[in-house]
C-alpha cells in the first residue's frame, strides 16, 4: 500500500514520499513557518473486492455493536 504510486506535483511519487512531504508541511504550519496548509491532493482511493461471506460477517458485527 505504501509503495503504491500516485501523481503528485506532475510526477509519479510513492505514497511514502508524499506522506513525508505532507507531514513536513504540517509541522512547518504548527511551528509557524507557514501560514497555509493543503491536504487535498493527491486523492487516495481504495479499491476493495470483499467476498460476500466477509460482507455478511462485517454487517452482523456492526449490527451487534
Amino acid at each position: 500500500m505504501m509503495n503504491g504510486k500516485v501523481e503528485y506535483r506532475k510526477k509519479n511519487s510513492s505514497w511514502r514520499s508524499v506522506l513525508l512531504v505532507k507531514a513536513r508541511k504540517l509541522s512547518y504550519q504548527l511551528v509557524g513557518k507557514r501560514k497555509t496548509i493543503e491536504f487535498i491532493e493527491p486523492v487516495f482511493v481504495v479499491k476493495r473486492d470483499d467476498p460476500d461471506l466477509f460482507k455478511k460477517k462485517k454487517k452482523t458485527i456492526l449490527q451487534n455493536q
